[in-house]
């Protein structure tokens, strides 16, 4: 009698390892190190870390509101957090840190899915650089800057300028040149039949790019 229930104790301490193990499977330690990215995922504690090039910064911040939701805005900084994890996102890198706890599972399982999609980003090539150069303008569109230079008869001066002012509201006056700029971020001049823009993407404003790379698309429309 004594055996069987021995027999009985120990298959209970086996089934209940196997649960166990089968339980936190999701935990076990993983280390992983490329040039553009690393992961550390360990029993207690989960960290991911990008590095990307600038014309890639709204594809990441877009996958990351797609899962975890809208952001909050620290000093250059993007941020997503709560209790269990702090997701960052500045210039050319992000990084995440979750720490694993018994309420931390479905966030976990959240940094597992977004850790997917990054690395599909960070992996990518991305959209190759811009550059094009007619007898009408002068674009390039690359990791680092944004900027054009269109020329047009003067009669289409006024037609640029509202262009322009729609976007960026009225202008400085400069000498002769009408001026648009904030702070560094762009820099917007108009004279006698010439615009140019200038956009460094270091500023790490997509707003901002997204308005000026409408803008000369506005522009090269209309100089034919």
């Amino acid at each position: 009698m004594n055996k069987i229930l021995l027999l009985a104790l120990f298959m209970l301490s086996v089934n209940g390892m196997a649960q166990s193990t089968t339980t936190h499977s999701s935990f076990k330690n993983r280390a992983v190190s490329t040039k553009n990215y690393v992961i550390n995922d360990r029993q207690e504690t989960y960290s991911f870390r990008g590095v990307f090039t600038l014309n890639k910064r709204e594809s990441i911040k877009s996958k990351i509101e797609q899962i975890i939701g809208l952001p909050k805005y620290y000093q250059g900084e993007t941020v997503w957090s709560n209790l269990n994890y702090t997701i960052s996102l500045k210039e050319g890198e992000v990084k995440a840190n979750l720490v694993k706890n018994n309420d931390a599972e479905f966030y976990y399982y959240k940094m597992k899915e977004l850790e997917k999609e990054l690395i599909f980003i960070l992996d990518n090539p991305g959209p190759k650089n811009i550059a094009v150069s007619t007898k009408s303008y002068i674009l390039n569109d690359n990791a680092t800057l944004y900027s054009l230079k269109a020329v047009f008869h003067n009669r289409k001066n006024e037609t640029v300028k509202e262009l322009i002012e729609l976007q960026f509201g009225k202008p400085k006056t400069d000498g002769n040149k009408l001026v648009w700029n904030d702070n560094g971020n762009y820099n917007i001049e108009l004279l006698d039949g010439v615009a140019k823009i200038h956009y460094g993407k270091s500023s790490d404003d997509e707003f901002y790019y997204n308005k000026v790379k409408t803008l000369g698309n506005e522009i090269i429309s209309i100089l034919n």
